[in-house]
């Protein structure tokens, strides 16, 4: 687990340093569950200051350090409450917890257990705080913590048998839930809310419970049942945004949050989600702006980096992207790196032309998980711009055979590298591919002419002719000046087909005078008019070249692709 900032002796001394306002441990708890752990931490290092002997503070303001993944601050405030106040069983609870979180079975139970005992079953807030401290780490004892909890509903009921702690029930459909026993979760959150109608911590479990159950609509309104009881609790309008996210509604997701964050303010850890979710969401440049705005406080994030990194991907800042994961790579220790970042790390290589290096990147994150039919695409790429023309057929092939993944550029890309190698049927083929999944791109047009024009060298069959036709018609008056050499290059085509083949000098004459209109110095347009076959030709003001502009239905692919 990581550790985001640890306790020293002087901090520690300064705990005892500040004077009490006035505030309860009641609001401490609260600041805490409300996920305002830098508030918490202000109240409760005062609860200290006017009851350094109080175990309870000692062990929740340890829970707070648990809550924002410091376990090492939280071991030593665990073990001043167990020296303040060493017959409180609580702190022992939560070194438990710690050493659970730590990798640490035997002691972790042992000191739970050691809490539990002495607790006796006198008291069922201590017992609640067992049953979590097993249910909450990575290692777990679901039945251990059930049978803790099933003495203190005993305790609950007492003589007249009626539940009165609703906290007991929320934790016991806790426990059930982690045992995967949903129905009885939800009937002790129920019993919970019966017992106490404004307990938030229910209304928020009844809704995680029904999102797992795919009852979105009772999971939408138990979010909003604990934010109508409580405006103020936090949880429930990050719940809120996750389940908006889940269903793509980005806007609704990011107000939501950005209430969540509103309310629990200078929340370190939440904000950190709030990047994450930023990125999931594919709003990276708002992603980036957080990130940069959290780095202020600490740029030495490695998670941070990473998303930044892929971010910058994302926005193609591929130069600035590069430097951001050769920063992560290091900070993040070689163990926790995941084979995203060594994919993202490829992809900025090559944008940044480290041909090479990119593909020996990219080959090993493949070669270790070739699910990853998407990064074929890349690895394709790379061959293309090193000229491994045959390599660039093999994966885009596997690309393009992912149908859901598959883009028009794909498509064209393969049909350069067949085109490179001559393989001008199976080039076109490709190009056509493309024109279906965008029939209004001027360049899938532009390539098939060449690749039909390679298969008909001498124009006889006109090939060529429909593509170069369509191509211009696709390219609208504006763009005419950014694509004039490849203009020329289809009227140049026209021209000889109408001059050479066909004979329709008018038509000829009318592509040659075209190519005059956008490139006047086209020296093989300008001597196509000097020929006598040309010269005294007159074009009439009103005709248009190409003459006829088949719709896509009669442009096929070349006889045998």
């Amino acid at each position: 687990m990581k550790i985001l900032k640890t306790v020293s002796a002087a901090v520690l001394a300064m705990f005892f340093a500040a004077s009490a306002q006035g505030q309860t441990l009641k609001d401490a708890i609260k600041f805490s569950e409300n996920e305002q752990y830098d508030k918490a931490d202000v109240t409760f290092k005062k609860l200290l200051a006017s009851e350094p002997a109080n175990g309870d503070v000692y062990y929740y303001y340890g829970k707070n350090f648990i809550s924002t993944e410091d376990l090492d601050s939280a071991k030593i405030i665990f073990k001043l409450g167990t020296d303040k106040a060493p017959t409180n069983p609580l702190n022992h609870i939560g070194l438990g917890s710690v050493a659970l979180y730590q990798g640490n079975k035997t002691e972790g139970m042992a000191l739970i257990d050691k809490g539990v005992q002495w607790n006796d079953n006198k008291n069922i807030a201590i017992s609640i705080e067992a049953a979590y401290g097993l249910i909450n780490a990575p290692i777990k004892d679901t039945a251990q913590a059930m049978k803790i909890l099933s003495k203190a509903r005993e305790l609950d009921l007492g003589k007249d048998k009626k539940p009165k702690n609703a906290n007991l029930y929320i934790a016991l459909g806790d426990v059930f839930l982690e045992a995967n026993k949903g129905g009885d979760a939800m009937n002790n959150y129920e019993k919970a809310l019966l017992l106490d109608k404004a307990n938030v911590h229910a209304y928020l479990r009844q809704g995680q419970l029904w999102l797992r159950a795919r009852n979105f609509e009772s999971a939408l309104k138990s979010y909003n049942d604990a934010i109508k009881t409580d405006s103020t609790f936090a949880p429930a309008y990050r719940e809120k945004g996750e389940f908006y996210f889940l269903f793509n509604k980005y806007g609704l997701a990011k107000e939501q949050y950005k209430k969540y964050l509103s309310l629990a303010k200078n929340n370190f850890k939440a904000r950190i989600r709030y990047a994450k979710f930023l990125f999931l969401a594919k709003q990276y440049n708002d992603a980036i702006t957080e990130i940069d705005l959290i780095s202020q406080t600490d740029s030495n994030i490695a998670v941070l980096k990473r998303l930044k990194a892929y971010s910058q991907y994302e926005v193609r800042k591929y130069e600035d992207g590069l430097k951001t994961i050769n920063r992560f790579f290091a900070l993040q220790p070689k163990e926790k790196l995941i084979s995203k970042d060594y994919e993202y790390y490829g992809k900025l290589l090559l944008k940044n032309n480290q041909d090479s290096l990119a593909l020996k990147v990219l080959l090993d994150v493949y070669n270790a998980d070739t699910t990853l039919k998407e990064l074929s695409g890349d690895i394709a790429g790379a061959y293309l711009k090193t000229k491994n023309y045959s390599e660039a057929i093999r994966y885009f092939t596997i690309k393009v055979s992912q149908p859901k993944d598959v883009i028009t550029a794909d498509w064209i890309n393969l049909g350069l590298a067949y085109y490179q190698t001559a393989q001008f049927g199976k080039a076109d083929s490709a190009y056509a591919k493309a024109a279906v999944l965008q029939p209004d791109a001027a360049i899938v047009y532009l390539k098939r002419a060449q690749a039909n024009s390679k298969m008909d060298p001498d124009s006889k069959k006109g090939l060529a002719k429909p593509f170069y036709e369509t191509y211009i018609s696709k390219i609208k008056p504006a763009e005419v000046d950014k694509n004039k050499k490849t203009l020329a290059e289809a009227y140049s085509y026209l021209g000889s087909y109408y001059l050479t083949v066909t004979k329709d000098y008018v038509a000829a004459k009318a592509a040659y005078t075209k190519i005059l209109t956008f490139d006047p110095d086209n020296t093989k347009a300008k001597d196509a008019m000097e020929l006598k076959e040309l010269k005294d030709v007159v074009v009439p003001a009103d005709m248009n070249v190409p003459n006829t502009v088949p719709s896509d239905s009669t442009i096929t692919p070349a006889p045998g692709n």
